[in-house]
């Protein structure tokens, strides 16, 4: 199984489009997308599909404080029609989100699962790349955020051996 440690912020939405997409996550809280990096992460996840690659999403984001794994499974379903994707989340440890993203990892292994690479998709990454390294880490733009050259970069990374 492959891993994608996943943001929101820069990610899902930019900051060029004034036209936002609200998925609810919980309660009355929205995370705010927008069209066409919305449009992009669906068609990441058919992808994946389509590439028969094991990937299970774990969310990195800000957005996850205040969540649960449930919750994020719950806006997938929705959304996206998957809900088994989602992992979980990160632990929110006050620290830099390499750390937790290690942390993370670190938990998975304790509970033997496999997990035989990972990514980071991110638009905001030095609290992460001395972490992770460079190799790991597919870099949005918070103006664009995820594009079609991203998603191309993202199965290539999840497809190397």
């Amino acid at each position: 199984m492959k891993l994608i440690f996943l943001d929101i912020d820069g990610v899902l939405n930019n900051t060029k489009d004034v036209k936002k997409y609200r998925m609810f996550i919980k309660g009355e809280r929205r995370v705010l997308t927008d069209i066409e990096p919305f449009f992009y992460f669906k068609r990441l996840l058919q992808e994946i599909e389509k590439e028969k690659i094991e990937v299970r999403i774990v969310i990195s984001s800000s957005w996850r404080l205040g969540t649960t794994a449930s919750d994020w499974k719950k806006l997938f379903k929705h959304y996206f029609g998957d809900d088994n994707i989602i992992m979980g989340r990160t632990i929110h440890l006050e620290d830099d989100r390499g750390k937790e993203i290690l942390d993370f990892l670190q938990m998975i292994d304790e509970e033997k699962e496999t997990v035989e690479d990972y990514i980071v998709v991110d638009d905001n990454i030095e609290d992460i790349i001395d972490y992770v390294g460079k190799r790991r880490i597919v870099k949005t733009s918070v103006k664009k955020g995820l594009t079609n050259k991203d998603v191309r970069k993202i199965i290539r990374k999840l497809k190397k051996k």
